[in-house]
């Protein structure tokens, strides 16, 4: 049975566990406006060991402040570390890379808004309740996954 993590990190992502057929969701745990780490080692190890996670590779952004960027830089390398710690192998995945995949065949002027249309069509069941965020991430690993 094959055990694998999908993070989106920052503050407004979140972290996808999936096992065979079940597929779990938390909206990023956070400590004020650090990512809490030790709820985050918590939850991926509720049952056994990941095999695998695909993090989203994020970067600094235009106009962004000095310590924004820097909060966010921290918590990126905490969840990097944590995966590297516990042994879990890794790929990081660029917004372009899955966006590419998940959007394919997609004319570019319709892709606005796109990325949410095709996780609620092929999510359903997890409408209701599931942020936003945390169906891209889901999704986005089901799609982009190796092997």
């Amino acid at each position: 049975m094959k055990k694998i993590i999908g993070i989106d990190p920052g503050q407004q992502g979140g972290i996808a566990i999936f096992e065979e057929d079940e597929m779990k969701t938390m909206a990023m745990p956070l400590i004020g406006k650090e990512i809490d780490i030790a709820k985050i080692r918590e939850y991926i190890f509720s049952s056994a060991k990941p095999d695998k996670a695909v993090i989203e590779k994020v970067h600094a952004m235009p106009k962004q402040g000095v310590s924004s960027t820097f909060t966010f830089g921290k918590g990126y390398g905490e969840l990097i570390g944590l995966l590297k710690a516990f042994g879990i192998p890794y790929i990081e995945v660029s917004p372009m890379q899955w966006k590419k995949k998940v959007l394919s065949g997609i004319d570019w002027k319709k892709r606005k808004g796109s990325i949410m249309r095709i996780c609620h069509e092929s999510l359903p069941r997890y409408r209701t309740y599931a942020r936003k965020k945390e169906e891209t991430t889901r999704w986005h690993c089901r799609r982009s996954l190796p092997g």
